[in-house]
């Protein structure tokens, strides 16, 4: 048997995924070479830029600049520099963030099959995933959200995977995608509290051990990140404490609860049909949809996400980390009607055609000007 024949399925899933990116980013026709708009003034994607000429020449240029991007960053920012030695950091950035937007539909699909065991269900939740507002305005952008995202869910996947197969090499592969992610961004840390919660729940449920598994998914997920901390301390002598102290840290809202779920409204807007209805669903008999395992493990995925409403700041990028949460419990009304796939179409497609509205870098900012643009870039 061949390699393409063994693995048919996943090429099969990688190809759709593809599929979806090329119509994602052909809708969105985001600049990709200076001077033909690339022009983002004031916003993270400039911070960035100027944080690799920090790196080079040791100096800013840009006024209210604080290198907390070094701290957060690490590996982005390397790998921007080595971009801009081939001449165009935009290219490189894109294609970079586009191989994480796949790889992270690859992975929670294979989360979702991996827990309700049907590929319909899958395709769906993914589809959710990767047509998701913030996936494809910031995911798809030159940020750096997307890759840190990847490896929070590849982390996730490997604890799932220690969870129902019980083989320790899962929690290593799950910490070495923590570790490697921190150096991204610092929502992949979070996939160290879904690494403990299951070594926690599988030595107190199944009597799997818990202290050396432990203290080596903690170094293994920690040690790159601190390491960077002393270097960034080290050599620019700056460090996480200056910037909890600096005014860019902090934001004012009347209401933070407010805040949070209008921004959790536009992330997920017409998929809370079938998040209620799954909420429903569960509560009235949870035991038809998961066993114990599976629910003490979506608790703790929620639990990963939820510091994200302790943070200062509040927008769709932050509290996109909580969505792989609710389209995993969205996925159970799927389940539940899974014979009659075809009735979720419709909503899909409103889903798609809300998100890919919804902002201004992907068409334009009236949403009469807005649909005709989406009507015609699909004809």
């Amino acid at each position: 048997m061949t390699f393409f024949e063994r693995n048919k399925k996943n090429l099969t899933i990688l190809l759709a995924i593809i599929a979806f990116w090329a119509f994602a980013y052909y809708v969105r026709d985001l600049p990709l070479t200076p001077p033909n708009g690339v022009n983002f003034t004031g916003g993270d994607t400039e911070g960035y830029v100027e944080a690799t000429r920090f790196i080079k020449t040791g100096v800013t240029t840009m006024s209210g600049w604080y290198p907390n991007h070094l701290l957060t960053n690490f590996a982005y920012l390397h790998y921007l520099i080595f971009f801009e030695k081939f001449g165009n950091i935009y290219l490189g950035w894109i294609i970079l963030n586009s191989l994480f937007y796949i790889l992270s539909g690859f992975i929670l699909y294979k989360i979702i099959y991996r827990i309700f065991n049907s590929d319909g269900v899958a395709l769906i939740g993914t589809t959710l995933f990767l047509g998701n507002y913030a996936a494809i305005t910031f995911g798809l952008h030159y940020l750096t959200d997307m890759g840190s995202w990847m490896f929070y869910l590849a982390a996730a996947y490997f604890a799932l995977e220690y969870a129902y197969t019980e083989r320790y090499k899962f929690i290593y592969y799950a910490s070495i995608m923590t570790g490697i992610g921190g150096l991204f961004k610092e929502y992949a840390l979070g996939g160290y509290a879904i690494t403990v919660g299951v070594i926690t729940y599988m030595a107190y449920a199944r009597g799997k051990k818990f202290m050396s598994p432990f203290v080596l998914a903690t170094m293994i997920s920690f040690v790159p990140f601190t390491l960077v901390q002393i270097y960034v301390y080290l050599q620019y002598h700056y460090s996480y404490l200056d910037w909890v102290r600096s005014p860019h840290s902090s934001s004012g809202y009347d209401s933070k609860i407010v805040e949070h779920i209008k921004v959790l409204i536009y992330l997920f807007n017409f998929a809370y049909t079938l998040f209620f209805y799954s909420a429903y669903l569960i509560y009235k008999n949870y035991k038809k949809y998961f066993d114990q395992r599976t629910l003490v493990y979506l608790c703790i995925v929620f639990i990963s996400a939820s510091p994200i409403f302790l943070w200062p700041g509040i927008t769709e990028r932050l509290d996109f980390v909580v969505v792989p949460f609710m389209i995993l419990v969205s996925c159970v009304a799927v389940k539940e009607h899974e014979d009659r796939l075809t009735w979720f179409l419709p909503l899909g497609v409103i889903y798609l055609v809300t998100s890919f509205c919804m902002d201004a870098y992907i068409l334009q900012p009236e949403w009469k000007q807005t649909l005709i643009g989406f009507i015609k870039n699909i004809i």
